[in-house]
């Protein structure tokens, strides 16, 4: 790499992954790019902005051999709530994901998670499968449900999909709900009516940051992940691919000046998404990916119910009901014969939750029965 001559404090511009920063600036006191035993030195150092340029310097020059002491800076410095420690914190694992080197330990990444999502799931992505890693992802996944955006419950789902995770199935049947959209019509005029019903999504809040003054800190490296999308008139970022799966994931990974915070959220907490993620649609889709047969139920039915008085109209809501249920054991049954449950976890698995939507659409509206409770 060529000799870097530019000032501490120097403002980059904004560049992509893939891109090297135009004008980096070096490390403190330095003009040129270090050898491994200065950027040891930097990395040892008890000041934070030199850790933060050894790291740093670590991707940059992709230095080896820096990986204990780049899991001694993450092991100090992930819980901090300084700025300084947060540069230590993303410098780092920069590094390892910019490098080909052995990667922080399982324990390490599930605790640095909840302050770098993105970053973890990239780092979990390229681990191999082992009943730790899935033991990991298995418990943060039920903490991304109903949170931001779902990009990160989808990464780790996708993930826990490709390794075939033992108990991915289970956390997959925790929670399905099913909403029955009757219409009650009058008899012979049934086919007139419409059951299509749109689910409305909308997505909102803000991921964008003030970018505050850290001066002497590296340019800062900003990662967020996003679903990759396959039709082309979907606008999105450029991304790598992180996982593949029924909603792939990749990453963005764009630097931000020297001198200064990131300017954007590394995660999708910071929105919010309608309806939730996942959704029973979502938990099905992954559970059609992970076995070999089809789902035996949908997130919502549809059924046509011809006025013939209460008690045909409550025995046909029951039946749906009933239905359900059977529907819903048998998917039970075939997972656990196809050794994706435990007979243990077939046990547990809840039973689901049907709720009934109703439409009337008679000429005379005469009042319906409840059904509620039945």
């Amino acid at each position: 790499m060529k000799a870097i001559l530019v000032a501490i404090f120097a403002v980059l511009p904004i560049v992509s992954a893939g891109q090297q920063p135009q004008n980096s600036a070096p490390g403190p006191q330095l003009e040129s790019v270090p050898s491994p035993a200065q950027v040891q030195a930097l990395l040892e150092s008890d000041d934070l902005k030199s850790k933060a340029w050894g790291a740093w310097w670590t991707a940059q020059a992709q230095i080896t051999g820096m990986e204990p002491l780049l899991q001694k800076n993450l092991e100090d410095h992930y819980q901090g709530k300084t700025s300084l420690d947060e540069a230590v914190m993303d410098q780092t694992l920069d590094a390892y994901i910019q490098s080909s080197g052995s990667l922080p330990p399982v324990d390490l990444l599930k605790a640095v998670y909840p302050r770098r999502p993105s970053q973890t799931l990239i780092l979990f992505s390229r681990m191999a499968p082992s009943p730790s890693v899935d033991k990991a992802l298995l418990e943060l996944l039920p903490t991304e449900e109903g949170i931001g955006s779902g990009v990160e419950w989808y990464a780790m789902a996708d993930l826990l999909l490709a390794h075939r995770a033992q108990g991915f199935a289970a956390s997959l049947l925790r929670e399905i709900k099913v909403v029955g959209y009757f219409s009650v019509c009058d008899p012979g005029d049934c086919e007139k009516t419409g059951l299509g019903m749109a689910a409305a999504m909308s997505v909102g809040g803000e991921g964008m940051l003030a970018a505050n003054p850290v001066p002497g800190t590296p340019p800062w490296p900003i990662y967020t992940l996003q679903p990759i999308f396959e039709n082309p008139a979907i606008p999105s970022r450029s991304s790598t691919i992180v996982v593949s799966g029924p909603v792939s994931i990749g990453y963005h990974r764009r630097v931000g000046a020297a001198g200064y915070s990131p300017s954007e959220l590394q995660s999708s907490h910071g929105w919010q998404r309608r309806p939730i993620i996942p959704t029973t649609g979502d938990r099905l889709k992954y559970l059609k990916a992970l076995s070999t047969f089809g789902n035996p139920i949908m997130e919502s039915e549809y059924r046509s119910i011809p006025w013939m008085g209460a008690d045909n109209f409550i025995a046909a809501v029951n039946r749906f009901r009933e239905d359900i249920r059977q529907r819903h054991a048998n998917l039970v049954q075939q997972l656990q014969a196809s050794r994706l449950l435990s007979a243990q976890e077939a046990a547990s698995v809840p039973e689901p939750v049907i709720e009934i939507s109703i439409s009337d659409v008679r000429t005379v509206k005469t009042p319906l029965p409840d059904i509620s409770g039945r």
